[in-house]
């Protein structure tokens, strides 16, 4: 069965890091990987960068580049800030993908990825997902064909960043049915609710009501 990613979405300042801060906060004490990666595309250039900068972080952080060797040509090819690396691009030449497909970039990383899995469970976070467009059909084509390994993916991007005919939504669209698909918009808390929060964080104080106006005032309901 796909293991559908988890999409988080909202206004800029709502609290979407602050949550997927948590997240990694809750995995991380299960003893699961977390890995980040943003996908602000501004330009061909930087096309799949997000899916790189989490390849290039699992090796730095958990496995040797000698588990990439027989892809190392390509991945070099595809992320050229891999060869900062120690060990990567020791003797390897990168292979140009000019004349490459989509469907075979898109396997090369799902490849990459493969090995990160190989590691145990990991929580892939995929930051910035409104910026993104190449990214958003690789990631749509990872999540399917890795759908047994054990990696969530889970994304986020500015509600008001992204159209109907954004190429997010259509990935969103694409996982719609499944069950294991989840989208969560976080909107801005009303005045009761920022109440309950600033007694959460400072418990047993019992602030003025003029300082619980003023911090709503302030925030608009937004977290930050």
């Amino acid at each position: 069965m796909v293991r559908a990613p988890i999409l988080v979405h909202g206004l800029h300042g709502i609290g979407k890091t602050r949550l997927l801060d948590e997240l990694e906060r809750v995995a991380l004490a299960r003893g699961h990987r977390v890995l980040r990666g943003s996908f602000a595309e501004h330009g061909q250039g930087l096309s799949y960068q997000g899916f790189g900068e989490i390849v290039a972080e699992h090796i730095r952080s958990v496995t040797p580049a000698t588990a990439f060797a027989d892809i190392a040509a390509e991945l070099l090819g595809l992320f050229p800030a891999l060869v900062e690396l120690a060990g990567f691009a020791d003797d390897v030449e990168p292979r140009s993908l000019r004349d490459r497909d989509r469907s075979q970039l898109f396997e090369l990383i799902a490849r990459a990825l493969s090995r990160v899995a190989q590691a145990g469970p990991v929580v892939l976070v995929l930051e910035d997902l409104q910026g993104a467009t190449v990214s958003l059909e690789a990631l749509q084509y990872v999540v399917r064909r890795l759908g047994a390994s054990p990696m969530l993916f889970v994304g986020s991007y500015v509600t008001n960043e992204v159209g109907r005919g954004h190429p997010l939504m259509t990935l969103a669209d694409s996982f719609a049915t499944s069950r294991r698909f989840e989208s969560i918009e976080l909107g801005r808390l009303d005045a009761a609710a920022l109440r309950e929060l600033a007694g959460a964080l400072v418990p047993g104080a019992r602030l003025p009501e003029e300082v619980h106006e003023s911090v709503f005032g302030l925030t608009e309901g937004h977290r930050y």
